[in-house]
């Protein structure tokens, strides 16, 4: 069993303990060419899943929170679902 690291299960639990707290990091790419369409986007992604394992797994956290999250596999399926849509497909991005 894969248990989170210390530092790192301080940071879900200041998320956890307050919604308007993100201690998410994020960064920007511009690229140039043609965009591909949201299947081609999810294909390519799809195809390097199996290249970086951590992303085919979910934290849960134990019962009674009696101790740091575990990181468990998820379905192929579950992956591939999409999580976001493009705004210039739904006309804004989700809620």
């Amino acid at each position: 069993m894969d248990r989170l690291n210390p530092l790192d299960a301080v940071f879900v639990d200041a998320e956890d303990a307050d919604p308007r707290v993100s201690m998410a990091i994020a960064s920007i790419a511009v690229f140039e060419g043609p965009v591909p369409s949201h299947e081609e986007f999810l294909a390519h992604i799809a195809g390097r899943l199996a290249r970086v394992p951590r992303y085919r797994q979910k934290l849960r956290t134990v019962p009674f929170r009696l101790g740091r999250p575990v990181w468990t596999s998820i379905s192929a399926s579950t992956c591939a679902a999409p999580r976001c849509r493009r705004p210039a497909e739904t006309g804004s991005w989700p809620t």
